[in-house]
């Protein structure tokens, strides 16, 4: 009982300015300690909120990166078969012109970049084929194989058929097929791509490489698309995810095009998930999942805590107002590395993109500007960011303009600018518009892609084939001109050979000479004329 009333008779001798000190401090005490409390709350708030606008812009860069891939992947498929149709209906013209033996076949197909050609006649029994006749495998009985592809053409259904799943017997090797209509006679020529071939294409500009590229960057724990039925792409490791069916938060995501984050267990650690759906044009839906590793997150508010309890205890042996400006000078100092350290991470990031990613506030003020930015718009980083965008782009290449004064998106959208050279580019701009918790705008995003050669290309594959069509037109001319001709020389020798006049022999005979001779310089000239239309 004595000791429990020491300490209140020892509080009772301090004198009254001890006693208002003692409890000033345990107020300051109290106080700091409500500092401390909320100062670590609202730290472990800003960090996650940074992580929260890092793993955003990343979603938006994933989803924009991939409908660009997925639409020049379509794109990429739908040159190939306008190809094959037109090396169909090339050799179609030339078989019909002079039959074609197995080499030339061959030939003909090696020079157009094929696998297979092979013709079919009305009633589906294999003709000329340009792979060679082995005893171990007949054309005739590989002919099964193609009946999918081929039935729709010879019956009439379809002028043109393709598909991916045929395996060709004379290359082992799984080919893209397509069979067309002959022109003019029953019949239907097939060609085959290599699939082999077309997957290393995709291999290199599928939406695969984009995923293992973003997946790649530190702190990145995992990036993947998925739907309905399983994962479609995912980055280097990832063996399994839940499902969406499986769980209410991926379904929740899947029914809107918000964007939606969360923490979750992932790998033995935690991991912020951003979550977005992903729609197309054909109305295929995928969900977009970026996962970021809270290991640094963690590190930094546990280094946090350790220094603002020292700096509280040190505050409390030498002066509270110190220890309270210390701290808070601390903890700045710590916020500033954090955010310079978020900046420099996701510049790492979007640096590494091949596509030009600008991103501006409400104001219009630049806040990302990437290095595939600099390189198509010419302007340095350091001079674009924090400068207004309508001086930096005042003809509004990337849309950012249009996009904040009507408060929408756009989608896919060719924009033509001319650069410093003064060379006319072509650009495909998409942007995109992310909102806060309050559904105002908080940041634009542009992303612009090049496509300034692809249309080159594409312009330079039109003109051959323009050329190639004017040959045959004039092919055909040729013959149709050619056929008058013989019927003109065949009755000039008729008329040499079976009537003799009764007078103006001699004048006869030259007048029939000459008919004949003037028919053979046509027809030598029409012979040079088809030699200079076909094509090499």
């Amino acid at each position: 009982m004595k000791r429990t009333l020491m300490p209140m008779k020892r509080f009772k001798s301090l004198s009254g300015r001890s006693k208002l000190l003692l409890g000033g401090l345990a107020v300051l005490a109290l106080l700091v300690t409500a500092f401390v409390y909320v100062e670590v709350t609202q730290s472990r708030d800003e960090l996650l909120g940074s992580v929260r606008a890092e793993a955003l812009l990343l979603m938006e860069t994933l989803n924009r990166g991939s409908e660009i891939t997925i639409t020049a992947g379509r794109e990429l498929d739908q040159a190939l078969i306008d190809r094959m149709l037109l090396s169909a209906r090339l050799l179609d013209a030339r078989d019909e012109a002079r039959p074609m033996s197995q080499s030339r076949l061959a030939a003909e197909a090696r020079e157009l970049g094929l696998a297979l050609a092979m013709f079919f006649d009305g009633s589906g029994a294999a003709g000329s084929t340009s792979a060679p006749r082995k005893s171990a495998v007949d054309v005739d009985a590989a002919h099964p194989i193609m009946k999918e592809v081929l039935t729709p053409v010879l019956d009439g259904s379809y002028v043109w058929t393709a598909d991916s799943r045929i395996h060709c017997p004379w290359t082992d090797d799984t080919l893209f097929v397509l069979a067309h209509a002959r022109g003019n006679r029953d019949g239907a020529v097939l060609l085959g791509l290599s699939s082999s071939e077309l997957l290393e294409l995709r291999k290199r500009l599928g939406i695969g490489k984009l995923v293992q590229d973003i997946g790649d960057t530190p702190d990145i724990a995992y990036v993947l698309l998925q739907d309905s039925l399983g994962i479609l792409t995912a980055s280097r490791g990832i063996q399994e995810m839940s499902a969406i069916d499986e769980d209410p938060f991926l379904q929740q995501a899947m029914e809107t095009d918000s964007a939606y984050t969360r923490i979750r267990e992932y790998d033995g650690g935690r991991v912020f998930e951003a979550v977005r759906r992903l729609s197309f044009p054909d109305g295929t839906t995928m969900l977009s999942r970026i996962g970021l590793s809270l290991v640094r997150v963690r590190a930094i508010q546990q280094r946090s805590m350790r220094r603002t309890i020292l700096i509280a205890i040190g505050f409390f042996v030498t002066a509270a107002i110190l220890l309270v400006l210390l701290l808070t000078r601390q903890r700045f100092a710590t916020l500033a590395a954090e955010h310079r350290r978020v900046t420099t991470y996701t510049g790492l990031v979007l640096d590494n993109i091949a596509d030009a990613v600008v991103a501006s506030d409400a104001q219009g003020t630049i806040t990302v500007f990437n290095e595939a930015a600099v390189a198509l718009l010419g302007v340095d980083a350091d001079a674009a960011t924090g400068r207004a965008y309508d001086t930096i782009v005042p003809d509004d290449a990337l849309l950012l303009r249009r996009t904040r004064e009507h408060g929408e998106p756009i989608g896919f959208e060719e924009v033509s600018r001319t650069n410093a050279e003064g060379e006319q580019r072509q650009l495909v701009v998409s942007t995109s518009i992310i909102r806060g918790d309050d559904g105002a705008v908080e940041t634009m995003v542009a992303i612009a892609r090049d496509f300034t050669e692809q249309r080159r290309a594409q312009a330079q594959l039109q003109r051959r084939d323009r050329l190639t069509a004017m040959g045959e037109l004039a092919g055909g001319i040729a013959h149709e001109i050619r056929n008058p001709l013989n019927a003109i020389s065949i009755i000039a020798q008729r008329f040499r050979a079976e009537f003799t006049p009764r007078e103006d022999l001699e004048e006869f005979e030259t007048l029939t000479e000459t008919v004949r001779t003037e028919v053979q310089r046509v027809n030598g000239i029409i012979t040079q004329f088809l030699e200079f239309a076909r094509p090499t």
